[in-house]
């Protein structure tokens, strides 16, 4: 009887073992999947940990968001949609390696692209570890001058059901999403997508 009874005193520990450490992994992988990219950033290049999404056949119209601009306006998706020029949303965040290595090639095509396409490069601005004043700082102190606005309320986040970043969005000049890139694709990738935003009708 004793015997039993420690063979089952095992058996239940080991099942309650396994079944923490599920729940434990399914917890920590869903709170982390933004922080480590689903990609990890910090091991691999972006050659290898990018993800490319080709949206040609039934295509989504844009989900609308607001958010906040650098002076503290309201600004809302639909109604830059509504100017008639194709639009590029980057979603990012300043402890995210891969964003922080996007913002250069982002400045680049903003640059040459600006004229025709609205950019709108979305910090995911959380108001702990991700806030409106270090954002604005890092944006500042790189010399990076495309539009900035900030997801005080995760309006633009829920919209889109973000869970990994960088993350970047083309839509075109009628609202439709056409393109998605996960992770960084590198500047001639970048611009490539860029000018087949601008071939849509």
């Amino acid at each position: 009887m004793k015997q039993s009874s420690k063979t089952m005193l095992i058996i239940v520990s080991f099942i309650a073992i396994i079944a923490l450490a599920t729940f434990a992994y399914n917890h920590f992988s869903d709170n982390m999947m933004l922080e480590n990219n689903l990609a990890n950033d910090s091991t691999n290049d972006d050659s290898n940990d990018d993800v490319y999404d080709i949206l040609t056949n039934d295509r989504e119209a844009a989900p609308d968001f607001n958010v906040i601009d650098s002076y503290g306006n309201e600004v809302r998706l639909f109604d830059i949609i509504n100017d008639g020029q194709p639009v590029v949303i980057n979603f990012w965040t300043t402890w995210c390696p891969s964003c922080v290595r996007k913002m250069p090639e982002l400045q680049d095509a903003y640059e040459s692209f600006g004229g025709e396409v609205r950019f709108m490069a979305v910090n995911l601005t959380d108001g702990n570890r991700e806030t409106k004043e270090g954002a604005m700082e890092f944006i500042e102190t790189g010399g990076f001058t495309f539009p900035v606005y900030f997801d005080i309320d995760q309006s633009a986040v829920s919209a889109y059901g973000i869970r990994s970043i960088p993350v970047t969005y083309f839509i075109n000049r009628n609202g439709y999403i056409t393109n998605m890139h996960l992770g960084s694709p590198g500047l001639e990738a970048f611009k490539f997508e860029l000018e087949l935003l601008l071939l849509e009708p």
